[in-house]
């Protein structure tokens, strides 16, 4: 969660919108240097409500995506929220299985 909450912190590069909200900062700070996952899940829903409250996002919709990758063959493929996935990290694994309905000629 923390990685989307990032995209509106108030001196984020990357907040397109110039939103700001001083609250919501703080708790990304606080969420960022708490070592327990239960309060750093609780400041970041926090801030969730903060942002989703503000009318600043409303999520309309979720795209579903499907991608069939083989696994066993294909290595770096990484699944991600974003669906992004850099072909500079992807690569063929050596497969030395055979195909048993294969007829070699």
């Amino acid at each position: 969660p923390l990685a989307f909450l990032e995209l509106f912190r108030g001196n984020s590069s990357m907040n397109d919108s110039h939103w700001i909200d001083q609250d919501f900062d703080k708790l990304l700070d606080q969420a960022a240097w708490t070592n327990e996952s239960k309060e750093r899940n609780a400041l970041l829903a926090k801030a969730e409500d903060i942002l989703l409250s503000s009318g600043e996002v409303i999520p309309i919709s979720h795209p579903v995506t499907c991608a069939v990758i083989d696994l066993n063959s294909v290595g770096g493929w990484i699944s991600n929220a974003m669906d992004i996935h850099p072909f500079k990290s992807i690569y063929f694994k050596k497969v030395e299985e055979t195909f048993k309905n294969v007829v070699m000629r």
